[in-house]
């Protein structure tokens, strides 16, 4: 793992370009979480699987470097003991900074600190909030919206579901950008009217929010062939700007299709590596 870590952060380094990270970052659920820092006036970082944990003043090659590219490596390398936790410690220690979450809430030991991640990059930090002291994760409010929330961090989790998507959502949106939505509604509308009450009281507050709201309608969508998607894919390429999560977004919604993430990543990762001959 440390040799992988090593090896890709010397390419990422060696890139001849790089960038502002705000610029790469261009998406929905980066800007979400950006005003939201801005509008409060604090610090917003990103949970990268390439980098670790970033700044959006940071200068950074313009990498495509994703969790699946991580699941592809873990079948290739025949690894069983292949964690996402121990990606996390290497990529940040290979980068010089070790444990960036726990020098984070360090260095602003009064703030709380909103983590809003899917339920994939929760797992890929969530060993390292696991080993805060108490007091320090109770500082912690987690927005994820996954089902999957590891035990340490449960009682910081804030109850957003599916509700948050349905008919009387103040912010509807996609699931790629739940978190940042959730965590908007959240900074904007609980915790700005208590700042100091403790985790209970603002997941108290955030369920009876969701309370008055209906679930989203259920939606069908028609499960195709490996190469129906491969097809599809190479079809609204440009439409989608080559970027994955607008490709899934757009076969799921525009399309009807039924894919699973990891399915689609692989087959993702197939055509654009045959546009790349």
């Amino acid at each position: 793992m440390r040799r992988f870590a090593m090896e890709w952060w010397s390419a990422a380094q060696g890139h001849l370009q790089h960038v502002i990270a705000k610029e790469l970052y261009c998406g929905r659920g980066f800007k979400e979480a950006q005003s939201t820092a801005e509008k409060f006036e604090a610090p917003c970082y990103v949970v990268s699987a390439g980098l670790g944990l970033i700044e959006p003043d940071d200068r950074v090659p313009p990498y495509d470097f994703t969790l699946a590219d991580l699941a592809e490596y873990r079948s290739q390398s025949g690894s069983g003991c292949w964690q996402l936790g121990l990606w996390w410690h290497e990529i940040n220690q290979v980068r010089g900074r070790p444990k960036p979450l726990r020098r984070l809430l360090h260095d602003h030991s009064a703030a709380t600190v909103v983590v809003a991640l899917s339920g994939r990059y929760l797992g890929l930090v969530h060993e390292e909030l696991a080993t805060l002291p108490g007091w320090c994760v109770q500082r912690l409010r987690v927005i994820s919206g996954s089902r999957l929330i590891p035990a340490e961090l449960i009682n910081v989790t804030m109850p957003y579901d599916g509700r948050f998507d349905g008919p009387d959502s103040p912010l509807p949106g996609t699931r790629t950008d739940f978190a940042p939505r959730a965590a908007r509604h959240f900074v904007e509308e609980i915790w700005s009217r208590d700042p100091d009450a403790p985790a209970s009281v603002h997941a108290s507050s955030v369920a009876a929010v969701l309370e008055e709201m209906r679930p989203p309608d259920a939606i069908r969508r028609n499960r195709v062939r490996d190469e129906d998607v491969r097809r599809l894919i190479q079809k609204f390429w440009h439409d989608a700007g080559g970027a994955s999560s607008q490709m899934l977004r757009l076969l799921r919604d525009r399309e009807g299709v039924a894919c699973e993430q990891g399915r689609f990543a692989r087959l993702f990762r197939e055509v654009k590596k045959a546009r790349s001959w």
